[in-house]
């Protein structure tokens, strides 16, 4: 986080890939250990399932589970499908989210 960072330190964020990753069918955005994030490419996995035809909730749920296998950090991922879907995954004790349908 922020508070930790070391200056000059490039965080997982504006990172395209790691922190946040868009494609025309859908979008996804993460959190957490920032290296193992930009390591793993976790958002551009999440989109990346999405493109393989899982919806919103299955590739969030599926890109923490890869992450989760992969690296150490905790990390969270919420993720958009083109039409507005939303899912969200995480495999740290919790995550705060909030979203409106309509």
């Amino acid at each position: 986080g922020r508070w930790y960072a070391l200056a000059g330190r490039v965080g997982d964020v504006p990172q395209v890939g790691a922190g946040f990753y868009a494609s025309p069918t859908g979008g996804a955005s993460a959190t957490g250990a920032g290296e193992d994030i930009a390591r793993e490419g976790l958002a551009r996995r999440a989109v990346a399932l999405l493109e393989r035809g899982e919806d919103a909730a299955a590739a969030a749920r599926t890109a923490i589970a890869e992450f989760d296998d992969a690296a150490a950090g905790d990390a969270g991922v919420i993720v958009v499908d083109s039409e507005g879907r939303a899912g969200e995954a995480y495999n740290s004790p919790a995550m705060q989210t909030a979203r409106t349908d309509g």
